[in-house]
């Protein structure tokens, strides 16, 4: 009797036992799981937030030339920009780092705010306009009379970070402005006038690259 009763136990307390052997791994299973669940939402939404702060700044850049089409310019509103850079034939690579908020704000009114984080919400999900960079075209792309169109094409690094998970972005966006060029006398040292023709639906920003990934883009 004791015997049975002893290997009755025993049984009970094997039995015991590989439940709560099977219920612990069933637990790290569901830990493991919901930790690889989390980080990929957290990834998912730094890629978001690095998209957000491309998608910013190609959308000021747009309005601006927007605005600089309808003659928003000379200090009264976004098209200052577009019109400073063609009218003054500005063809040196122009950069904007982290101290250009000002800048961009102040003399273009440009709401880019380069170098600072920004919230998308109360869940954590921020991004940041790292840097702004500006090919414009050639010196020689003035010296043609007439309707002519101009490539600029500007370049975006951003980051976006939810959770100390941290996402980068680069893009590349080509702006092609239509303009007109009139030669300001006859000899070979005349200036050039440059203004803007058409209007923006003819120039509609083209995007030639947009990366989001793990590893910050060469800048």
């Amino acid at each position: 009797m004791f015997n049975e009763r002893g290997s009755a136990l025993i049984f009970t307390l094997m039995v015991i036992l590989i439940l709560t052997v099977l219920a612990v791994a069933i637990l790290e299973v569901t830990i493991t799981n919901y930790k690889i669940s989390h980080a990929y939402a957290n990834s998912i939404s730094a890629t978001y937030a690095a998209e957000a702060g491309l998608e910013r700044v190609k959308n000021e850049f747009n309005i601006a030339l927007q605005d600089a089409y309808q003659g928003k310019g000379k200090g009264k509103g976004k098209g200052e920009f577009w019109i400073n850079i063609v009218e003054n034939k500005n063809t040196t690579k122009i950069q904007y780092k982290q101290d250009a908020k000002n800048l961009l704000k102040e003399s273009f009114g440009l709401d880019i705010p380069v170098g600072e984080w920004i919230s998308l919400g109360d869940a954590g999900q921020e991004y940041k306009i790292d840097s702004i960079e500006i090919d414009p075209p050639s010196s020689e792309a003035f010296e043609n009379e007439g309707a002519q169109v101009l490539t600029y094409k500007v370049r975006v690094w951003t980051e976006g970070r939810m959770n100390k998970i941290v996402r980068y972005g680069y893009a590349e966006i080509t702006f092609n402005i239509n303009v007109n060029i009139t030669k300001m006398g006859s000899d070979k040292s005349a200036n050039y006038k440059v203004i803007l023709s058409g209007n923006a639906s003819q120039s509609p920003p083209i995007v030639d690259k947009w990366i989001i990934d793990s590893i910050s883009q060469t800048q």
